[in-house]
């Protein structure tokens, strides 16, 4: 088995958060459904916070707890 390190797999954590973003954001742009926009939107925003989150350097997640 390979042994992968901290900073692969936080890698492969933002490629599919930024390939999420990139789906909400195309989904958004054809959706006409207050709710379902609505939904997208709050998707979008979660996605945003958790890519922010995954590139700290583990100083930074220090410094914010």
């Amino acid at each position: 088995a390979t042994v992968r390190s901290p900073n692969d797999r936080m890698g492969w954590m933002q490629r599919i958060i930024e390939a999420n973003i990139a789906r909400y954001k195309a989904l958004l742009v054809d959706e006409t459904d207050a709710t379902k926009r609505t939904m997208l939107g709050r998707l979008l925003a979660e996605e945003e916070t958790a890519l922010a989150a995954a590139k700290q350097t583990p100083a930074e997640v220090k410094k914010a707890y």
